[in-house]
């Protein structure tokens, strides 16, 4: 069974950003545990970013995980 992603309360887009330290954007998905999981060129390497802020990338919104909501 795929694993299942939360949502952008907007838009619905699967994918996020957050900052590590240092302003380097790092992209990633959200299971339904709330747990952020890498995607992208270096997936594991999410350790020093900052999740009390994360964005949608398909449209404006920026929140906390939290806020994240179930695709459906």
């Amino acid at each position: 069974m795929p694993e299942e992603f939360l949502a952008c309360p907007r838009c619905a887009c699967l994918k996020f950003y957050s900052r590590r330290d240092g302003g380097k954007m790092i992209f990633f998905q959200v299971n339904t545990d709330f747990l952020p999981i890498g995607t992208g060129v270096n997936p594991s390497d999410l350790s020093k970013a900052n999740f009390s802020s994360i964005h949608c990338t398909g449209c404006s919104w920026s929140g906390e995980i939290s806020d994240l909501k179930i695709k459906g």
